[in-house]
């Protein structure tokens, strides 16, 4: 999950009454790995990722273990075969949309009603909100840029791992360190940042990605590249949460669902543009200027975060008073 994650308790009366579960369907848990999206990275909260929703659909136990395990075996199928790596990611892919077709009900609402839809503004001005909240493009603008930076590790690291020499499923397990450490860090570290300035937080995170990317240049086997993952990985336990939860704050309440896909178009523009300008640079300038240039760049996007905070400050006092 990209949000903060937090620890409630339960208190019961005295004279409640626990009973035990009902038993699951079949007697050993079902494992899940894959993708961000099994790990529940786009996941309101952890009840509603598509591992816990078929989880309660079919009734049976399970363990995800997000995109860490898929790394690992990525790593080791391609170490015998790019053949069969992708026809492996292909026929898992279509067993996956089986499943949520099968599995998974339909939560979208019903339409609005035709006098409802008189009063909503029209598609592009609705789809232009975001773009047009001066803090909030600013903010959007920052984000593409640090996961510009993020995004690197998708095809450049690879790539200038393989160059030097790592195997293929060293490879894959320097990586998977990646999805290890969010799962077992960040829940122990979510509350802390939640008291925390998010601008700040934010600013702090970015930098020590680009550290991380930039400790790169000076690595040439997997436990040199492992040190810069695990900088990288922790600056994303800081940024990644709290940017949603920025988000969440600035967004009109009628243009909430507007705001999050602004968000995401964000997400889907850095995730388009790193590999090709990682590799790019990569190719026609070296290694040592790529990850130069990522420390670089994640250094002035956390100081434009720094600079942008009392302006999304004053804006966050906005969207609250007009929620009161």
């Amino acid at each position: 999950l990209y949000k903060a994650v937090t620890l409630h308790g339960v208190t019961l009366d005295p004279d409640s009454h626990v009973e035990p579960p009902r038993s699951f369907a079949i007697d050993r848990p079902v494992v899940f790995y894959g993708s961000s999206i099994t790990q529940g990275g786009c996941a309101e909260n952890p009840g509603l990722s598509f591992t816990a929703i078929l989880g309660r659909r079919l009734n049976v136990d399970f363990i995800n273990l997000g995109f860490s395990a898929g790394l690992v075996l990525g790593g080791a199928l391609a170490s015998h075969s790019f053949l069969w790596l992708f026809l492996g990611d292909g026929l898992t892919s279509l067993m996956f949309a089986v499943i949520i077709w099968r599995g998974v009900p339909e939560t979208r609402p019903s339409r609005p009603t035709p006098a409802d839809a008189t009063r909503a503004p029209g598609w592009l001005t609705g789809m232009l909100v975001p773009f047009r909240d001066g803090p909030f493009a600013m903010f959007l603008l920052l984000s593409m840029l640090g996961i510009v930076v993020f995004m690197q590790f998708v095809t450049a690291l690879p790539m200038d791992m393989a160059a030097c020499g790592v195997p293929r499923w060293a490879i894959g397990l320097v990586l998977a360190m990646n999805g290890a450490l969010v799962v077992f860090v960040q829940p122990l570290v979510a509350p802390a940042l939640a008291r925390r300035d998010r601008s700040f937080v934010i600013a702090a995170g970015i930098a020590l990605i680009g550290l991380g990317f930039g400790l790169h240049a000076l690595a040439h086997t997997a436990m040199g590249f492992a040190v810069g993952v695990v900088l990288w990985s922790l600056g994303e336990i800081a940024v990644l949460p709290t940017s949603n939860a920025v988000v969440a704050d600035l967004a009109r309440p009628e243009f909430r669902g507007r705001y999050q896909g602004a968000f995401g178009l964000a997400w889907g523009s850095a995730a388009f543009l790193a590999p090709l300008i990682g590799t790019a640079v990569f190719q026609h300038a070296g290694r040592t200027v790529l990850w130069t240039a990522c420390l670089m760049l994640a250094t002035l996007v956390a100081c434009g975060h720094v600079m942008l905070r009392p302006h999304l400050h004053r804006l966050r006092l906005e969207r609250e008073a007009a929620r009161a």
